[in-house]
């Protein structure tokens, strides 16, 4: 698989500049996820301008590597009850909340404002979502207003594994 061919977004050249996280544990098919360092890289690469955000402010995106996937941060800024505009996820997308609380608003289903206000599809810091060519609007929650969330969207080409340094 071609990072051009994937449509991300993305330019050949914001890939040649795209950091390169590794598992600290290699293990074949398996993604270890380390908090800590990806949410220092996501500083770094905020520190150097590399996510690029929707015109509302709620979403921004930075590419990345994660171990020979093609990946990036999302980085979601809302105040309740906002939600990100409408983003198609990739093909085949895994996102792991690195930092924060994340819900999904279905875009392919009907919405309407009390399923908004549950609590169906949000998922916490180390919990791992499979998306497949769906459409979402995101939402960050939290105890402050305005929430942020971290997330790793992994665009992958075969089924990964995904686990914590926790869980090593």
């Amino acid at each position: 698989m071609t990072v051009m061919s994937m449509g991300m977004g993305f330019s050949q050249r914001d890939w040649e500049l795209a950091p390169q996280y590794k598992s600290p544990v290699s293990k074949p098919g398996v993604v270890v996820v380390d908090f800590e360092a990806l949410s220092d890289m996501a500083k770094q690469e905020q520190a150097d301008g590399a996510f690029r955000q929707t015109s509302d402010g709620t979403f921004a995106v930075a590419p990345l590597y994660v171990d020979d996937l093609p990946a990036a941060f999302y980085r979601i800024n809302t105040s309740y009850p906002q939600f990100t505009p409408n983003h198609n996820t990739s093909r085949r997308e895994t996102l792991v909340i690195v930092g924060g609380v994340l819900k999904l608003a279905l875009n392919d289903v009907l919405r309407d404002e009390e399923s908004d206000r549950s609590l169906n599809d949000t998922f916490y810091t180390g919990q791992v979502v499979e998306l497949e060519d769906r459409p979402v609007s995101m939402q960050a929650i939290g105890l402050v207003d305005p929430a942020s969330c971290l997330a790793l969207a992994l665009y992958r080409d075969r089924d990964v594994q995904v686990m914590t340094t926790l869980d090593l």
